[in-house]
């Protein structure tokens, strides 16, 4: 189990606000919580929610909802759409220097170089880290 809280940074479309669309209640009452928040597992169920950011279950949602005294929603399963790469011709991720020693498991994919998929910026920067910088980002989504 870990303690999570927290969701994905993707770019929002500017259709509607979250709290406009229509998605389904996510019944928080299964997870248990402390005063330190919702304890989820680890399980990679991945799930698209009314603010239109990915994340890793439906615990993850909770704990958001909780942590930020928020509604959001389940749009669907599985990830929201990816932006495409393809809009972003100059991308470019700017990444610490030293490794970080904890990543939060938020899922964003990040394809590098090495056509490996990481799981998020930070699980992408600690791998440019190591290799001394030579890892290039290809695209924001899977390999």
């Amino acid at each position: 189990m870990n303690w999570f809280s927290g969701s994905i940074r993707q770019p929002s479309s500017t259709l509607l606000p979250y709290d406009q669309l229509k998605g389904t209640e996510v019944d928080c009452s299964a997870y248990p919580s402390t005063s330190k928040g919702i304890i989820c597992p680890d399980a990679f169920k991945p799930i698209c929610a009314t603010d239109k950011k990915t994340y890793v279950n439906e615990c993850s949602l909770c704990a958001t909802n909780a942590e930020k005294e928020l509604n959001i929603k389940k749009l669907h399963n599985g990830e929201c759409q990816a932006p495409n790469a393809t809009c972003l011709p100059f991308l470019q991720i700017v990444c610490p220097k030293e490794e970080q020693t904890a990543c939060t498991v938020e899922y964003m994919p990040h394809c590098g170089s090495d056509n490996c998929t990481y799981a998020n910026k930070c699980a992408f920067c600690n791998a440019v880290v190591r290799s001394n910088n030579s890892l290039t980002l290809k695209h924001i989504g899977k390999c």
